[in-house]
């Protein structure tokens, strides 16, 4: 049995990197698709989440994802997408730890209210 549960792996999330473009003035920072993969959606509960609520309008998750070649390098400085009803939230990505050898990636991000 793997580290990941397969039933578990039920949501749909886009992951993407900042890169730049030249606006005709002046380079912008412009996010891009780097995949969109299933992954397992564990929200921080009890105590870890009033401490980071405590701390500024944050919303901390955790999100495990089957590992993959494109996701390798894969850290802070990326960002996450998750879809919630019509809209989406954006999670800043803090950490990546893989899990096994090559079988899973946990991505511990954080969103704000903005």
């Amino acid at each position: 049995m793997g580290i990941l549960n397969a039933g578990a792996i039920d949501r749909r999330v886009r992951i993407e990197r900042a890169g730049a473009d030249d606006n005709g003035y002046n380079e912008v920072d412009v996010w891009g698709e780097l995949a969109t993969v299933w992954a397992q959606y564990l929200p921080a509960r009890g105590q870890e989440a009033r401490e980071a609520l405590g701390r500024e309008a944050t919303a901390p998750a955790t999100f495990r994802v089957r590992w993959q070649r494109l996701l390798g390098d894969l850290g802070a400085g990326d960002r996450l997408v998750f879809p919630i009803g019509e809209g989406a939230r954006v999670y800043d990505i803090k950490s990546v730890t893989e899990m096994g050898r090559r079988e899973g990636l946990e991505i511990v991000a954080v969103a704000g209210d903005g």
